[in-house]
C-alpha cells in the first residue's frame, strides 16, 4: 500500500491557495503579454506586493504548471495567459472570487457536518450588502462566460421567441443565446438587489432593448406568461426536492404548450454518489445554504414528467463542462 494519494489529498489546498493567491494578487495579469518573460522584481512591483514572497509564489505556480521560467524570468504559459488574466474572453479571474471566498468555510467543514447548519450563515447576494452582492453578481457573470462554450450548444433555441430565465442572475446566458437568436428575446427574472446588478451587465454588452430584467422572488411571486422557452440554471441545487417539483409545477402554468425548458446545473448521474465534483459540491452547499445540496440528473427528469412536461432529454457534461442539461418539451 502507497500512502501517497491520501497525502497529496491533504495538501491538495496548498495548491488551491496558490493558485487563487496569484489571481488575486494580480500576479498573472503581471506577465501577460510578455514575450521575453518578466522578473520576480518586476512583477511584485507590477501587483505592488514584496519580492521574495512574490518569487516564492511565482515559482510555486511554475511547479503547478501555470507558469513557466527562464533564468529569472516567468511567462504565463497559453492557459494561464487565457483564463486566468482579468479582461479576458473566457477568463476565469473574475470567478474564482468566488471560490477564494469560501476558503475559510471549508476548513470549517468538520463543524457544518456535526451541526447541519452552514458556516456562511448571511448570503451576501440578495441585496441588504450592496458590495458583496455586486461582486456575487459579477462572480456569476465571469462564471457564466467561461461555461458557456460547452453548455450553450447542447441548447437549442431555434424559433423560439421569449425565453423567460427563472433566477438568472446577471442574465448573461440570455445576453449569449440572445446574440445567437436575433428573434430572441428574454425575461430574467432576479431578487432586486440581484436585478439591479444585473441589468448593468446587460446593458453593458448592447442587448439591453432584447434582455429585460424583472424584480422578482421566483419562489413567491407570479412567474409571467406566455414564453415558448425556459431556462432555470444554477438554482435548484440550492433547495429540497419538494421546493424544486414545485417551483417547476409553477413554471409549467407559465410556459406555453410546445415551449421546451432547459434546466442546467451541477447535478449527480443516476448512481446518486458521482461524480466527484457533484459530491463535493454538495458539501459546498452544505458550507452556504440551509437546504441545498446536488441532486441527481434522473430527478430533475423525474420533477419534470411529474408536473406535466414530456420528452425529456438528459445531456450530461462534457469535460471542461461541470453542468448537466436537462431538456423538455411542455405538454
Amino acid at each position: 500500500m502507497n500512502p501517497t494519494r491520501i497525502l497529496d489529498l491533504a495538501s491538495a489546498f496548498w495548491s488551491s491557495a496558490a493558485l487563487l493567491s496569484a489571481v488575486e494578487l494580480g500576479l498573472f495579469a503581471a506577465l501577460d503579454g510578455a514575450a521575453d518573460g518578466v522578473t520576480a522584481d518586476e512583477v511584485a512591483r507590477r501587483a505592488g506586493v514584496a519580492a521574495r514572497p512574490a518569487a516564492m509564489l511565482l515559482d510555486a505556480v511554475v511547479a503547478l504548471g501555470l507558469c513557466s521560467r527562464d533564468g529569472d524570468r516567468y511567462r504565463n504559459t497559453p492557459e494561464a495567459a487565457t483564463f486566468l488574466v482579468p479582461g479576458k474572453p473566457g477568463s476565469l479571474a473574475g470567478a474564482l472570487g468566488y471560490n477564494a471566498r469560501l476558503f475559510g468555510a471549508w476548513a470549517r467543514l468538520a463543524e457544518a457536518v456535526r451541526t447541519d447548519a452552514p458556516i456562511v450563515t448571511t448570503p451576501t447576494y440578495v441585496g441588504k450588502d450592496a458590495a458583496g452582492t455586486r461582486a456575487f453578481v459579477e462572480g456569476m457573470h465571469h462564471r457564466a462566460l467561461g461555461m458557456a462554450q460547452t453548455l450553450l450548444g447542447a441548447v437549442d433555441l431555434t424559433g423560439r421567441k421569449h425565453l423567460v430565465d427563472v433566477a438568472g442572475g446577471p442574465g448573461t446566458l440570455s445576453v449569449l443565446l440572445a446574440r445567437k437568436h436575433p428573434e430572441l428575446r428574454a425575461t430574467v427574472l432576479e431578487l432586486p438587489g440581484i436585478a439591479a446588478v444585473g441589468r448593468e451587465l446587460v446593458a453593458a454588452q448592447g442587448l439591453a432593448d432584447r434582455v429585460v430584467h424583472r424584480d422578482a422572488d421566483v419562489f413567491v411571486d407570479d412567474l409571467g406568461s406566455g414564453y415558448d422557452a425556459a431556462l432555470v440554471s444554477g438554482l435548484l441545487h440550492r433547495e429540497p426536492p419538494d421546493v424544486c417539483r414545485e417551483l417547476l409545477r409553477r413554471l409549467h402554468a407559465a410556459v406555453e404548450p410546445g415551449g421546451v425548458v432547459y434546466l442546467i446545473d451541477v447535478m449527480r448521474d443516476d448512481s446518486r454518489v458521482g461524480p466527484p465534483f457533484a459530491a463535493l459540491f454538495a458539501l459546498n452547499m452544505l458550507l452556504t445554504s440551509e437546504r441545498g445540496g446536488c441532486h441527481a440528473d434522473v430527478d430533475h427528469a423525474a420533477w419534470l414528467e411529474d408536473v406535466g412536461f414530456g420528452d425529456v432529454a438528459i445531456t450530461r457534461p462534457v469535460a471542461p463542462a461541470v453542468h448537466t442539461v436537462v431538456r423538455a418539451t411542455r405538454r
